[in-house]
């Protein structure tokens, strides 16, 4: 059996690595193959399959950047709350996106937001948002009385239930977006530059939602709404809470950091960022235009599918107690 290559450089492993992702070979078969060529402390998985998803997004270079001065890659206090901030603000963010939204007096590259996130943030992804890597006991413990509650209403009203779900959440939709191999992939940076994002007034959205409910779904209001959203900021400001009194609808207590528990997350969005696979667009109509059509065309079973994913993915939460469920 030949030894392993011995005094490797960091940009050959990379190259070896691009080439086998453009060869099509997933992370495990990857790292199997740099192993048994360079040996076991080659390169650590993870910092192989965050370069695996650095190509799969369209880099090319294999080489760290050059600068004169303090280094891109040197890691402040700064820099991490920094990106800390970005994230709280957004979860949604790619890596391209937190990079440019960074202060400018902040000069730091991609590779070192990366780094932030998971090693000093000790973030992933799950369903294409930043979560926490681990959840706390406490949070944990939070979804699994969510799914004991969801599970136990199913129980109770069967599926009835579902017909007085109302869910929903926001995501991003840009002029260029790359076709993508799996679902959880995110979206390269837009060719144009993203417009501010407004400030919303979720009351407002709320208001116009009741009355599409009332136009569109006779009898739903009278059966009294159950409203799945997040702890977003939004949503649980003491305006919206009065406003949902006003209304009457009962609030699904939905746990911290769970996009795995929401329906928008795992299935919808996904679904939607699968017919943009592809798609280029010359403006913010184009964008609109474009979703609105997808949405129209779904039919009821369309949508029926992704809320009746919701127990299994409740026992599953309650099967690896109150962790992740990935799929």
């Amino acid at each position: 059996m030949e030894l392993p290559v011995k005094n490797v450089s960091t940009c050959e492993l990379r190259a070896v690595i691009r080439f086998l992702t453009a060869k099509g070979l997933n992370g495990n078969e990857i790292h199997t193959e740099l192993v048994h060529i360079y040996g076991d402390k080659c390169m650590s998985v993870q910092m192989m399959r965050w370069w695996r998803i650095y190509f799969l997004e369209g880099r090319g270079e294999v080489h760290d950047e050059q600068r004169a001065g303090r280094p891109k890659t040197a890691i402040t206090d700064d820099a991490v709350a920094a990106v800390k901030k970005i994230i709280l603000a957004d979860r949604r963010f790619t890596i391209d996106k937190i990079l440019d939204s960074m202060p400018p007096e902040i000069d730091i590259c991609r590779t070192s937001i990366h780094t932030i996130i998971t090693d000093h943030l000790r973030y992933r992804k799950v369903c294409a948002k930043w979560v926490p890597r681990l959840l706390s006991d406490d949070h944990k413990q939070k979804r699994l009385q969510s799914a004991g509650k969801f599970l136990d209403m199913l129980e109770d009203e069967g599926e009835n239930v579902y017909s007085r779900i109302v869910t929903g959440d926001e995501t991003w939709v840009h002029h260029t977006n790359p076709e993508m191999k799996r679902q959880s992939m995110v979206w390269k940076k837009s060719e144009e530059s993203a417009p501010k994002k407004a400030k919303i007034q979720y009351s407002a959205v709320l208001n116009k939602l009741k009355s599409a409910i009332k136009q569109k779904r006779p009898g739903k209001l009278s059966r009294k709404v159950l409203l799945f959203h997040d702890n977003a900021r939004l949503h649980s400001t003491k305006k919206t809470q009065t406003l949902l009194e006003k209304f009457k609808w009962e609030i699904f207590d939905h746990p911290p950091y769970s996009p795995d528990l929401a329906p928008s997350d795992f299935y919808l969005f996904p679904k939607l960022k699968e017919s943009l696979g592809g798609h280029h667009f010359n403006s913010n109509d184009e964008v609109k235009d474009f979703v609105k059509l997808f949405f129209k065309k779904q039919g009821t079973d369309f949508y029926k599918l992704g809320l009746s994913k919701l127990p299994n993915r409740y026992k599953k939460c309650i099967q690896v107690q109150g962790d992740y469920v990935e799929k």
